[in-house]
């Protein structure tokens, strides 16, 4: 029966003391231990094809702390450099859209959107009556 990849890794991972270390916290993985593939130094998110083996824990530890963030940022320098801004924040946003002034119902077609503080004080005006 062939080998499955983590299999492969595990005995890729061995040293010369038959031992396999976490590559995030250097102490021993031994048998039976909850083990992960990392994917270190670069994630696998950006691009990394490196993968060695870590600790369960520190390899969930170290994606929520260090590759999350790194990867949220990298995304997010890269959609400024490309201009893109988000939905209906362009020059010319949909008719309708989110960002428009604009909405369209089902029942009345096409009227103005109001602001929120607009909306509340028509709704305390129909609750409580006009202010005089």
């Amino acid at each position: 029966m062939p080998l499955s990849n983590r299999e492969l890794l595990w005995l890729a991972c061995l040293n010369d003391c038959g031992q396999v270390i976490c590559n995030l916290c250097g102490a021993p993985v031994k048998c039976g231990e909850a083990w992960d593939i990392s994917h270190m130094p670069i994630p696998k998110a950006l691009g990394g094809t490196q993968s060695e083996i870590a600790h369960r824990k520190c390899n969930r530890d170290h994606g929520s702390r260090i590759v999350t963030p790194a990867v949220a940022k990298a995304k997010r320098i890269a959609r400024k450099h490309l201009g893109i801004k988000g939905a209906g924040l362009g020059a010319r946003p949909l008719p309708g859209g989110k960002r428009s002034k604009q909405s369209k119902t089902i029942q009345n077609g096409v009227v103005t959107r109001q602001s929120q503080a607009e909306k509340h004080q028509a709704a305390m005006a129909r609750r409580y009556g006009g202010l005089e």
